[in-house]
């Protein structure tokens, strides 16, 4: 993001999004700025028509949602079809969801990882939420066949080294390649562990450093229960449709979406969309 304040992209915003709808501006500690959006109207167009030209460095400008935040949102895309017998081809499949105007970005069959075999359930990825709703609502329906559709859940686990058992990075993103003990904390494997007394490496009480108890973890999980809180949608299913029958689509509620507004070289936060 260019040199700008609050103030000053409060001014543009207002001026060039009079309809939008704002909960916040806000500045963090990497000069990124949040932008709190209300509705998924003024979300959408953040992302679309933001008035980048308004800034005399306007290539630098970088319009993107956070990859924590992305991941939930593409969960709202994704059903999985259960039952569905291995007779029928990912192409009869497909054909039959874009028979009854469904729009979709992919179909394919859960395979077993350990055997490679194909499994009777069908993971869709549509093009956006309403489509994946009314999925839910009507199903899969092939010639005399019907299929209920289940949404996909968002992860709830926090991210946790297993080589340090620090938090928020993977263990193949490590940089020291010692590993450290999870039930004493040393620089040794558990296998290799002698004291009888437990230490945890990210709250130094007397738990291993993985356990599901530990205040760390928990203050994680309910922050990432809270993120997915705020980023998902409520849908009120009242009951499995069949057919052409879409009448009955309930409608939604968005609340506070986060937008952040910030140079490409952050990326490693977000994804530019």
């Amino acid at each position: 993001m260019p040199n700008v304040t609050k103030v000053q992209l409060n001014n543009i915003l207002k001026t060039r999004m009079k309809d939008a709808k704002i909960e916040n501006i806000i500045k963090n500690k990497q000069n990124l700025i949040i932008i709190q959006p209300s509705d998924i109207v003024t979300f959408n167009n953040l992302v679309k028509t933001f008035p980048k030209d308004a800034f005399a460095e306007k290539d630098s400008v970088k319009v993107y949602v956070p990859n924590n935040i992305k991941n939930i949102l593409d969960t709202e895309k994704v059903v999985f079809i259960k039952y569905v017998d291995l007779d029928f081809s990912i192409q009869e499949i497909q054909e039959a969801l874009t028979s009854h105007g469904f729009q979709l970005e992919n179909v394919e069959r859960v395979y077993l990882k350990k055997e490679n075999k194909p499994t009777k359930t069908i993971k869709v990825v549509f093009d956006d939420k309403l489509n994946r709703d009314t999925c839910l609502k009507t199903g899969l329906k092939i010639d005399y066949l019907h299929f209920s559709a289940e949404a996909a859940q968002p992860n709830k686990e926090h991210l946790q080294c297993f080589k340090c058992f620090k938090y928020e990075h993977p263990s193949k993103y490590r940089q020291k390649q010692e590993e450290t003990c999870k039930k004493c904390v040393g620089q040794h494997l558990e296998k290799d562990c002698t004291s009888s007394k437990l230490k945890c490496v990210n709250c130094d009480q007397q738990h291993a450093s993985n356990s599901k108890q530990c205040p760390d973890y928990l203050k994680n999980k309910e922050k990432i229960q809270k993120t997915i809180d705020e980023y998902t949608t409520e849908l009120n299913r009242t009951h499995d449709m069949c057919g052409d029958d879409f009448s009955q689509l309930t409608s939604t509620r968005w609340s506070n979406k986060l937008f952040f507004c910030g140079s490409s070289s952050c990326r490693e936060d977000g994804k530019n969309v």
